[in-house]
């Protein structure tokens, strides 16, 4: 699994399968109007990027941290972990 929404929180790579440790994805859907790419490499993030397509918060999770974003319809945030 990629991508899970749980609780107001978008938690990235909950359950990479082993058979993919390199990748990349964009236009996974985000409840709460987001749209999210990730890329990763042996099995860890190393980027993500988040574009609203209306206004909110993003609570992102990843590797037990957690990171909120305001954002405004049309914004798109960056980070690595």
């Amino acid at each position: 699994m990629l991508l899970q929404n749980q609780e107001g929180d978008i938690h990235l790579l909950p359950a990479l399968p082993s058979v993919w440790p390199t990748g990349q994805i964009s236009g996974l859907r985000a409840r709460g109007g987001f749209i999210v790419g990730i890329t990763w490499e042996r099995g860890a993030l190393t980027r993500a990027v988040v574009h609203a397509t209306r206004s909110g918060v993003a609570r992102v999770r990843y590797g037990g941290r957690l990171r909120e974003y305001r954002m405004r319809a049309g914004e798109e945030v960056g980070f690595r972990p």
